[in-house]
């Protein structure tokens, strides 16, 4: 029997894995910029891809199409990141890590709580737009659009985070700042705007995934702490304030969690996460590219 006949069979799990795995980056690569940048370890992130999610089902529950949700959901993050880091972690920056660690556990707190205010404790979700709706063949296999816009758009974006922190103006001045902010400063540069505008672009990410990822895995008041954990997983195995590390980490980890719960068992799916994270902290524990800095040489 010809080999390739089997192939179809693990086209859909391989893909699975593939679009969980560059979402599990785009959530992370925001946990990223944030710490690479701030030196703030963002305990509310998972809180913000909450947010996403809930903003697409009430703009949808209003009436209005899926990708209107996404948009609002994008300039309501947005509007929080910019006050979040303006009024609460500007004022944290010169007494230290465990004032802001309060402050985002606090804020993380707070927007678990107002969601379960205004939307309850049941889980939402929404439907797949019906432009991206239907399966397409894939080598040999069925498979839905919409996870294959997920891939796309996902790593569009990814190139895109990347390309404008090597070759713009503004990412030079985030590389930068990584090394000497005063320096930085010397040159003219506004730090405390910049400042601002990576966590907002951090969070902001985190909610853009969690916007697309409400059609297949719903949302609920438990997922941002769930999101959190997986987060940070990719983070330390990666390498904290390492994107590089973010996107092999998530890819592979994204791949590794469908892989397992498909063939094994959904139950030790996690088991296994942890696992690969307590290996790497042995063998390497500054995870797989662990250096100072959001992009390293």
């Amino acid at each position: 029997m010809n080999v390739l006949s089997f192939f179809p069979l693990f086209v859909t799990p391989l893909l699975d894995g593939l679009s969980w795995g560059v979402m599990l980056v785009l959530i992370a690569m925001g946990l990223t910029l944030i710490f690479g940048f701030l030196e703030v370890v963002n305990f509310a992130h998972g809180g913000f891809y909450m947010l996403g999610g809930y903003m697409v089902f009430a703009v949808i529950s209003a009436g209005y199409g899926f990708f209107a949700g996404v948009a609002g959901a994008i300039v309501i993050v947005a509007i929080l990141g910019i006050l979040t880091e303006r009024l609460l972690l500007r004022r944290s920056y010169d007494f230290g890590p465990i004032t802001q660690l309060l402050i985002m556990v606090g804020l993380a707190l707070a927007i678990e709580g107002a969601v379960i205010y205004i939307w309850g404790e049941q889980a939402k979700g929404v439907a797949i737009p019906n432009m991206l709706s239907g399966s397409v063949l894939v080598f040999g296999s069925t498979y839905p659009i919409y996870r294959l816009a997920l891939v796309a758009i996902g790593s569009v974006l990814i190139i895109g985070v990347w390309l404008f922190l090597e070759r713009s103006r503004i990412g030079l001045v985030i590389r930068a700042s990584l090394t000497d902010k005063e320096m930085a400063r010397a040159f003219g540069n506004d730090i405390p705007t910049i400042y601002t505008y990576v966590f907002a672009s951090g969070v902001v990410i985190a909610a853009f995934a969690g916007a697309l990822m409400t059609p297949i895995r719903g949302i609920g008041p438990g997922t941002g702490a769930s999101i959190l954990l997986q987060a940070f997983i990719v983070v330390v195995v990666g390498g904290l304030g390492s994107y590089r590390g973010s996107v092999v980490a998530g890819l592979g980890l994204g791949m590794i969690d469908v892989l397992v719960a498909r063939y094994i068992s959904f139950r030790l799916s996690g088991i296994t996460i942890i696992a690969v994270l307590l290996v790497v902290l042995l063998l390497q524990p500054r995870g797989l590219f662990g250096v100072k800095g959001v992009m390293e040489e």
